[in-house]
């Protein structure tokens, strides 16, 4: 936060509905608190999110995810979300399929004069989580980049720019 500090009103979503995850089928809902390490890990019965099992090492809540469109190895939240919920700037809700979502490299554009309160995010099947976990861990262990993610940290918070990965050095 800056010394002028912000105009405005900040706001931490926890406890109750915020923090809630809900396993339903194929289908995880989350509030906009949930941790997104607990997201990946949600469901009985050793499923995950199999396209992108980076969130069990990425810091921070789905709110966050959702509004930079986290990602890591080519991978993005987008990929995995079925629908968003909302309130607009007058606090009426909104629901957006992701056919109705606008999205772009760690950018959301609908939660800039809005605010998440819950996204519903599409799960695989055990088989294919396990490989994609394997992939995950074996790249992210031999890349150092991507070694402090694997432990705790804020991770990385910079956007790519498009001709080199910003945590590339040399």
């Amino acid at each position: 936060m800056r010394d002028g500090g912000i105009r405005g009103v900040v706001v931490h979503p926890c406890g109750g509905d915020f923090d809630k995850i809900e396993v339903d089928g194929n289908e995880i809902t989350a509030g906009v608190g949930a941790k997104l390490k607990e997201v990946a890990y949600a469901a009985q019965g050793g499923w995950i999110l199999a396209d992108w099992s980076g969130w069990r090492a990425f810091p921070g809540a789905v709110g966050g995810g959702l509004r930079m469109n986290a990602g890591a190895m080519g991978a993005q939240t987008f990929e995995n979300v079925v629908r968003v919920r909302y309130l607009d700037a007058e606090g009426n809700p909104h629901t957006k399929i992701a056919d109705e979502l606008e999205v772009h490299y760690r950018n959301f554009p609908l939660l800039e004069n809005n605010f998440a309160v819950s996204a519903v995010i599409s799960r695989a099947a055990c088989a294919s989580a396990k490989k994609s976990i394997a992939r995950w861990q074996r790249i992210a262990g031999e890349t150092p980049h991507h070694r402090s993610q694997i432990a705790k940290s804020a991770g990385c918070i910079f956007k790519n720019p498009q001709t080199l990965s910003s945590g590339k050095t040399g």
